[in-house]
């Protein structure tokens, strides 16, 4: 398997990921921890199982920066960021890397930017304090997609 196989595969895992931890996070306010350890197993074996030799170890420095800022973050303002996100955050700095992982991250950012402002203009009334963030991390993830931000 090359590593152009590892990198689809990478990004089908976390696409179904998205899915599942979409719908839970709008029906439930949570992310199952079982769903994102799994991932991490399946994007960690892939790695050291058929990559490169060290091609496992690359992404940790990435993927332990982006969990320690975010919990840190989530442990000052729980109300604001829950350590569900905080997980998916890291799962996806593992799976894609620094760069993508920060575009990923800010269109998400500006999807729910989005969605609070109009919640505000449209409806009149104080836009939503809490918001499940997954969702968002999903749309922000098809943008990378769909706009040629991955190469395939």
């Amino acid at each position: 398997m090359g590593a152009a196989s590892i990198e689809i595969i990478t990004r089908v895992v976390l696409f179904f990921l998205c899915l599942f931890v979409t719908w839970t996070d709008l029906r439930e306010r949570r992310i199952p921890n079982w769903s994102l350890l799994g991932c991490m197993i399946i994007l960690f074996a892939m790695r050291f199982f058929f990559g490169t030799p060290g091609s496992w170890l690359y992404p940790l420095p990435v993927a332990a920066a982006v969990l320690f800022s975010f919990a840190a973050l989530a442990w000052r303002w729980p109300e604001a960021l829950g350590m569900g996100d905080v997980k998916l955050f890291a799962c996806f700095a593992y799976g894609l890397g620094g760069a993508d992982f920060v575009w990923i991250f800010t269109a998400a950012s500006l999807l729910a930017l989005l969605y609070a402002s109009a919640v505000f203009l449209v409806k009149r009334k104080k836009a939503p304090r809490l918001l499940p963030f997954a969702p968002f991390l999903f749309a922000g993830y098809a943008c990378w997609l769909s706009m040629g931000a991955a190469s395939w």
